[in-house]
């Protein structure tokens, strides 16, 4: 070096991240007026220094897995501190430097075409299942530039998951007696809580009515999600998710029923692990970056022992979480016949979207390899319209195929203790005369049906009729099917006039099932209507007693709820005639 860049160098040490060019440059001075001040230099020589022009090219780069290599000294530091910060030493790491670049580039490229919809971070963790190596993590879309938030490692940063906690939900199901064809009811649900009620609604606002668990989960259904949830309880739930390693979940009570859907935090590591040990069959291994730690002689100081795992799930019950994350058929309902799930091998994935769009997921795997994705915003504010097929899909999807190109991608083995038969969907027992639709279905040995279905029967002029669950008839009505009968229970039967062009029930709707917080001390239902303009007077009748009258024409009241079975009329007065809309809904 000569004495201009020495004594620039010279200048740097006592603030190097916080110098500029300027800065730099007048530090330059203090060290040569110093020099010659002690009589190492000439003035001559300090003004010929100071006159001639330092270059200084700027790092236009971030580092390779700059937030990897952050976590990789983190976890030095917790299992080996004493030789966390010295030097000299040769870490050898499970970053495969190959796919962390790929998926960096295919990253930041699928990130460009969301920028117009406030899209501008992602993360993304790649694990080896049977071992726990990470293989792969990007912090971040600018990783590595603190200008843009690459100081922030959003794969270990607690995010709110959105429906990418559902597998875990029907695992704990599994354990209670769900099988794949489990019925589930996809209807209008009103839930009671200790704010207010809540109504869960799918991603497309639209109701299913009964559908099997298989294409529930596939499909990503909420209303059955949370229908599971509120039967099998809350710590079931939350057991399950502390067991596969989601650490960050820990009060049932400050979730309540949105646990399924998102409401707790997890970081984007932690999940992706907890998919891991579905596809090393319910073998949970703890996650490292550190193989080993040579001295500068190639000494070994640390080797990383053999992988401690626990089993977590029974390999049957992660067999089964497996055939249905990467069943394209069931998808279809929720997600259409072309999703960015879709590989040229066989992949078990799920997405999640947060509330507001604040956050998507999209974790998968194969039996060697689990990537997990997470894109939105750093600070926490909404995408527009974002989900995590848009968002953090394509990008999974194509970080899956580049891991493709240098890593077998086998398929999934069935465990002992699988059986198949048919079953009538999307009833899920035998199929009976009448069943239209006979599948195939796998069960753990043991948990198949025996009863015959009588879901679907013959009509008199030999059509095909469905007899659904009392909370599934109105869902079926309006989607045109052909029911029958239903005795008690089919309030088209009802003998007084009905004309919904004059008075209809708003909520709640026929079949509504509202479960009452049993915390609370007083919870209501508000009961809507709407009526024609003509309608002079409304009252409303639950059980055969008067509960409200009122006018107007959005008229309703307020009902303290009270367990059972309630048959609730609407009766409106128009033109000296009286008209009556009816239903029945039931409060738990």
């Amino acid at each position: 070096l000569d004495l201009a860049h020495a004594s620039y160098l010279a200048g740097l040490p006592q603030r190097p991240s916080e110098y500029d060019d300027d800065a730099a440059t007048g530090r330059q001075a203090y060290v040569l007026g110093r020099m010659v001040e002690d009589g190492w230099i000439s003035a001559a020589d300090a003004r010929a220094a100071r006159a001639q022009r330092i270059d200084v090219v700027p790092d236009v780069a971030a580092p390779v897995a700059h937030q990897f290599v952050a976590y990789a000294r983190r976890e030095l530091a917790r299992i080996r501190p004493d030789l966390a910060g010295r030097e000299g030493l040769v870490i050898e790491t499970t970053l495969d430097v190959g796919l962390q670049t790929e998926i960096e580039r295919l990253a930041r490229l699928r990130l460009l075409p969301l920028a117009d919809r406030n899209v501008t971070d992602t993360a993304a963790v790649a694990i080896e299942p049977p071992t726990g190596r990470i293989v792969a993590m990007l912090g971040g879309a600018t990783d590595g530039d603190p200008r843009h938030g690459g100081a922030i490692n959003m794969a270990t940063t607690p995010r709110q998951p959105g429906s990418a906690l559902k597998p875990f939900l029907y695992a704990a199901a599994f354990e209670r007696g769900y099988t794949p064809a489990s019925a589930l009811l996809d209807v209008p649900t009103t839930f009671e809580t200790r704010e207010s009620t809540y109504a869960p609604l799918n991603y497309d606002r639209t109701f299913h009515g009964v559908v099997p668990l298989r294409v529930a989960l596939a499909s990503s259904l909420n209303v059955p999600a949370v229908r599971t949830l509120d039967a099998i309880g809350l710590d079931a739930m939350l057991e399950m998710l502390q067991r596969v390693g989601l650490k960050t979940l820990d009060d049932a009570e400050t979730y309540g029923l949105s646990l399924t859907l998102g409401g707790g935090e997890v970081t984007l590591l932690d999940l992706t692990n907890a998919y891991a040990s579905i596809a090393a069959g319910g073998v949970l291994a703890e996650p490292y970056s550190i193989e080993r730690v040579r001295d500068g002689t190639g000494h070994v100081l640390y080797e990383r022992a053999a992988t401690q795992t626990r089993r977590v799930l029974s390999p049957q019950h992660a067999y089964l979480l497996t055939d249905i994350l990467s069943d394209p058929d069931a998808r279809i309902p929720g997600f259409g016949g072309t999703t960015p799930f879709d590989l040229p091998f066989p992949a078990a994935v799920k997405s999640g979207t947060s509330t507001a769009y604040r956050d998507n997921w999209t974790v998968g795997f194969t039996p060697d390899l689990a990537i997990g994705v997470w894109a939105g915003n750093a600070d926490g504010s909404a995408m527009t319209d974002v989900s995590g097929v848009e968002g953090a899909g394509p990008i999974w999807h194509d970080a899956m195929l580049a891991a493709a190109l240098a890593r077998p991608m086998r398929g999934f083995d069935r465990p002992a203790g699988i059986s198949e038969i048919t079953v009538c969907a999307p009833i899920g027992l035998l199929p009976g005369l009448a069943c239209p639709s006979p599948v195939r279905e796998r069960f753990v040995a043991g948990t198949a049906p025996t009863a015959t279905e009588t879901y679907y029967r013959r009509g008199p002029n030999g059509e095909t009729l469905i007899d659904p669950p009392l909370e599934a008839r109105a869902w079926a009505r309006d989607a045109g099917l052909s029911l029958a009968s239903a005795g008690a229970w089919d309030t088209a039967a009802v003998t007084e006039p009905l004309r919904e062009d004059v008075v209809r029930i708003v909520a709640p709707a026929t079949g509504t099932v509202i479960y009452r917080a049993p915390e609370l001390p007083t919870q209501v239902l508000i009961v809507r209507a709407s009526v024609a303009p003509a309608v002079t007077r409304v009252v409303f009748e639950i059980d055969g007693a008067t509960v409200g009258e009122t006018s107007g024409d959005a008229p309703r009241v307020e009902w303290p709820l009270v367990s059972g079975v309630h048959a609730l009329r609407v009766h409106a007065f128009a033109n000296g005639s009286r008209y009556t809309a009816t239903t029945v809904f039931e409060v738990k």
